[in-house]
């Protein structure tokens, strides 16, 4: 109902000229609702639509920043990186940092899922060092987090592991534990981080991403059974535990 009604004022917005930076900051919004709900490609069909009508750097920015999230959605990562970058650029021209660095954040994910450690840890370095001057990033332990999983794709464990310490909060935490809750493949020092964040915090999430690792690795040794009992008694369900 509310895309309609949103999509309903933009229509008659269409009308008044002066209006323009209202639609298309409405339909910027639009399309992020229709992305969250999943409708990839009506999200891209209006962001492009009114990127074409859109005469403000502000919107323009908005559009771009809407489109780089669905093509990582799309698993696009090249467009994503190319739109990231547009709106970065026009959201800091227009000293909206933290919606600059939000893109650049977005570009970077794009990077490490396309493979390009090397390229993501640069961007990724570009935003903490920035950032330390505007300081207005919502995502720095994100920031950490992503760093040190790309560390670890370059097979530097011990700089993973220092990334990961220097961002311990417990928002960096538990962005770690849903990145590794998606890791495909066992990595040695993933438990022993999660399992430390756990430890402080007393996150059923933080326990959950200890278990799906645990089990990637086949690790049915005495210390991973007690990991797996206490997952049993917080109600966890990850397939394969019952039999571990």
């Amino acid at each position: 109902l509310l895309v309609i009604e949103l999509t309903n004022i933009c229509t008659f917005c269409y009308f008044i000229p002066k209006n323009l930076l209202i639609v298309s900051f409405i339909l910027s919004q639009v399309a992020m609702l229709e992305l969250i709900e999943g409708h990839n490609k009506k999200a891209f069909n209006i962001a492009s639509s009114a990127l074409k009508q859109s005469n403000n750097n502000v919107a323009t920015a908005n559009l771009y920043d809407v489109l780089s999230r669905v093509a990582l959605a799309d698993k696009k990562y090249k467009s994503s990186v190319e739109k990231a970058s547009l709106a970065f650029d026009l959201f800091f021209k227009n000293k909206n940092y933290s919606a600059a660095f939000e893109s650049l954040y977005i570009k970077a994910i794009a990077l490490f899922k396309a493979e390009k450690f090397q390229e993501s840890e640069k961007n990724l370095r570009y935003l903490l060092d920035i950032e330390r001057k505007y300081k207005n990033c919502f995502h720095v332990a994100g920031a950490y987090t992503l760093l040190g999983l790309v560390l670890l794709e370059n097979n530097c464990p011990d700089r993973a592991k220092a990334m990961f310490n220097q961002a311990l909060s417990k928002e960096t935490a538990i962005r770690a534990a849903y990145l590794a809750l998606h890791e495909s493949e066992y990595n040695s020092v993933l438990p022993v981080v999660l399992q430390g964040s756990y430890e402080h915090f007393h996150e059923v999430d933080i326990l959950a991403a200890v278990y799906h690792i645990l089990l990637l690795g086949k690790k049915y040794d005495a210390k991973s059974f007690s990991w797996y009992m206490l997952g049993i008694r917080e109600g966890i369900q990850e397939e394969g535990l019952q039999e571990a």
